[in-house]
């Protein structure tokens, strides 16, 4: 099995301060050490940059189930000062 977790930023990065790795470093100190198969998705050029639109959520989710919905549904909410074409960081 392979796992993977969104968190810290690059290893390379200047600082540590991301949300995730501070709400609990011990943690990512076991899952880093663990030696488990792990993709690490760092926050800070890597997953900053995996963003959608919402026709993307639309053609590709909505309708299949529940939470897919949800998704769509609380990502057009989202507020932004751009009139169209808006992006959203994943």
């Amino acid at each position: 099995m392979l796992y993977g977790w969104g968190g810290g930023h690059a290893f390379h990065w200047s600082d540590t301060a991301e949300f995730n790795l501070m709400q609990d470093v011990l943690s990512a100190r076991v899952i880093f050490d663990s030696g488990v198969p792990l993709i690490h998705i760092p926050c800070k050029g890597v997953a900053s940059h995996l963003q959608t639109t919402i026709p993307e959520l639309e053609y590709y989710l909505k309708g299949k189930n529940v939470i897919c919905d949800y998704l769509v549904n609380i990502t057009k909410k989202h507020p932004t000062n751009k009139p169209c074409c808006w992006s959203k960081v994943i």
